[in-house]
């Protein structure tokens, strides 16, 4: 009767083991294939930006001083106007793209110049929007 006890703990403890390895390969896969899916998603917007000449590079912009609110806007704002990127709307795409390089200073001057560069922001996302009309 002994050995039987010993068996059954044994046996419990094994599928123990196996439960926690399933369950890790189950996250391992999910945690996988949300990555893969975003690196598909990214390469799929750069060859669309090749396809309209523009060339990706490694640099970005310095987020140094960034919130993180702002750099995830920046980013999701990129994104779309890559989505909508034509030879019709580069220009005015680009202009957007470069705005936040004019946002400089500390304190007030710094809300200065963003209340400036959201102004121009504007004008520039009009532009685009109707160059991507035409």
């Amino acid at each position: 009767m002994c050995w039987l006890r010993e068996l059954e703990r044994l046996l419990l403890i094994f599928g123990t083991l196996m439960l926690a390895l399933y369950v890790t390969a189950r996250i391992h896969q999910t945690v996988l294939s949300k990555s893969e899916l975003q690196r598909f998603k990214t390469q799929q917007l750069l060859s669309a930006a090749r396809s309209h000449g523009v060339v990706p590079t490694t640099d970005s912009p310095d987020f140094s001083l960034w919130s993180g609110q702002r750099i995830k806007d920046y980013q999701r704002q990129i994104v779309a106007l890559l989505r909508q990127l034509s030879d019709d709307n580069y220009d005015a795409a680009v202009r957007i793209a470069s705005i936040p390089e004019a946002i400089r200073g500390y304190d007030s001057v710094k809300d200065e110049s963003a209340k400036r560069a959201l102004q121009l922001q504007q004008a520039h996302l009009t532009e685009f929007a109707e160059a991507s009309l035409s």
